[in-house]
This record gives C-alpha cells, structure tokens and sequence, in this order.
C-alpha cells in the first residue's frame, strides 16, 4: 500500500489500531492486542487483495458504461470495514463492498466480499467480451453490475430456455399479474 497517498495513510492507521487497543484504566496508559499480529497480518493482505479487486471491478465498470450506457451515469466500488460493535476488542473486521453511483454518490447496495468476487468473475468475461469486439459473445443469465435476487436468476434463467411463443405468452401473464385491477 502506498503510504504517500491520503488512502494508504488511512488504511496503515488502521491496521495499526486493530492490532493494539489503547485503554486507559485509572490514569494508566497500557497496550493490549486487540486480534492479535498473525490475524492482522492476515487481514493486511486480504484487504491488500480486496483493494486490488476493486480497482479492478472500477475499471471494468468504466469500460462497460461507455460501451452500454444507462440512463445513470456508471456505479463504482468502494471498500466497507465492517466490525460487530459489541464485540469490537476482539472482532476480526470483515470486508463489505459499497456500490455508489458515480453522479450522486448515492449508496446502491452492500455487497459480501464473497458475492463481489464472485461478481468480478462475471465482469472480467464481461470485459473481456467488450474489448475483444465490442460485443457481448456470451448470453448471460446476470449483469454483473446489478444486485438481483434468487428469484431473478430463476425467472431469467427459465426465460432462456424457452421459445418465441412460450415467452410472449409469460410476458402477457407478468403483464397481467403487474396491472391487475383490485
């Protein structure tokens, strides 16, 4: 981590805090591990990816809202610290990914760092496609850029197994069930 940037100042200041707990206890100052060396330097290197990974999925996300561009400007990725507060002295932080829209800033959703890998695997073939040709070669069930549920994938998955007639007839039944009159 570069440590002359203010990012790489605020990321060594908190490793440091994680791994010693400052408590003052009657006008006495004394350290205490907090989780200990070993597990931050763990951390310090899952973070070191994390970082990486996101200024990875940042670029993809540059490179795919100017090849398909939507009505809000591109979403990118920023690193959420996440501890359980009642259990702060000995909690490990987990990493947690913020989506933001690059216009407002406004918070889109939170992401597990699990499902964000899991999703940056979607967009390197993503942007592997776009910068290849220009073109998505691949039918894909997601876009990898959006926080879908279960239910989703179900339902897109269903619709690309069926035929021309099969799927107007579920567009007429959605269309149905989204404007029924009560």
């Amino acid at each position: 981590m570069n440590a002359d940037t203010q990012q790489g100042r605020n990321i060594r200041k908190y490793l440091e805090e994680i791994r010693y707990t400052h408590i003052k206890c009657a006008l006495i100052i004394s350290n205490r591990e907090r989780i200990g060396e070993e597990k931050a330097a763990k951390f310090s290197k899952e973070l070191q990816l994390a970082l990486d990974r996101i200024e990875q999925a940042n670029e993809y996300s540059k490179v795919r809202y100017l090849a398909f561009p939507l009505d809000k400007n591109y979403i990118y990725f920023t690193i959420e610290l996440m501890v359980e507060v009642h259990i702060f002295q000995s909690s490990q932080p987990e990493i947690g990914i913020r989506c933001r829209n690059q216009r407002t800033n406004e918070m889109l959703f939170l992401w597990r760092y699990s499902k964000f890998v899991d999703r940056l695997r979607l967009m390197e073939k993503w942007y592997a496609d776009i910068t290849d040709n220009g073109m998505l070669n691949g039918d894909y069930i997601i876009d990898p850029w959006v926080t879908i549920t279960d239910e989703d994938i179900k339902r897109r998955q269903q619709d690309l197994k069926m035929t021309g007639p099969q799927k107007i007839v579920k567009l007429k039944e959605r269309l149905a069930d989204e404007y029924e009159i009560k």
